[in-house]
């Protein structure tokens, strides 16, 4: 390359800037994937609990089936 140093360091320091931006969004992604996964087994809990309850089965039992509390349970009688 035929840069000058200041137009060297400009390049060097955008690539440096384009570098962290990648890093940043990967970041992001992984975040993202890792709350829609626990978002997913929390609702995937909650309609085992709902299912559950249909064929009455008790709180306690669900509670531990689930992993859910008993006041996590309650509300979803309704």
């Amino acid at each position: 390359m035929n840069f000058t140093p200041e137009e060297r360091e400009a390049y060097e320091g955008h690539l440096k800037f384009l570098r962290g931006e990648a890093n940043a969004l990967k970041k992001a992604e992984q975040k993202g994937i890792a709350i829609g996964l626990e978002k997913g087994i929390e609702k995937g809990k909650i309609n085992t609990a709902q299912n559950m309850l249909a064929d009455n089965f008790d709180i306690e039992v669900i509670a531990k089936i689930t992993g859910l509390s008993v006041e996590q349970i309650k509300p979803l009688r309704q």
